[in-house]
């Protein structure tokens, strides 16, 4: 089990994220493209499986790694009825990227 470096809302209040078990590796990976992006490296990072398997706790690590490496991330979700939309989810994400990044 790693520590908790992510946090997550409960309605309105921020919460620290409970601690990750069994994704060191992931988060070493992870970690290396971070950096890697930090020094001005490009690259894609692809997470997908099964629902329940914890994508999204694994996202929430991320964003919070790259929050502290000083990578700027945006955050967009989607819904099964929403699959006909392209791009969907990418465009949610950044309708506030300007708003966020004060803009």
């Amino acid at each position: 089990m790693g520590p908790s470096t992510g946090r997550f809302g409960v309605g309105t209040q921020r919460l620290a994220s409970p601690p990750i078990r069994g994704r060191a590796g992931d988060l070493a990976v992870i970690g290396a493209l971070l950096t890697a992006l930090a020094q001005g490296r490009g690259g894609v990072l692809v997470i997908e499986g099964p629902p329940g398997i914890g994508k999204s706790r694994l996202l929430t690590e991320v964003m919070a790694l790259a929050d502290k490496s000083g990578v700027r991330t945006l955050f967009g979700e989607a819904f099964e009825y929403q699959q006909t939309v392209p791009f969907f989810s990418l465009s949610m994400a950044t309708l506030g990227a300007d708003v966020k990044s004060g803009g």
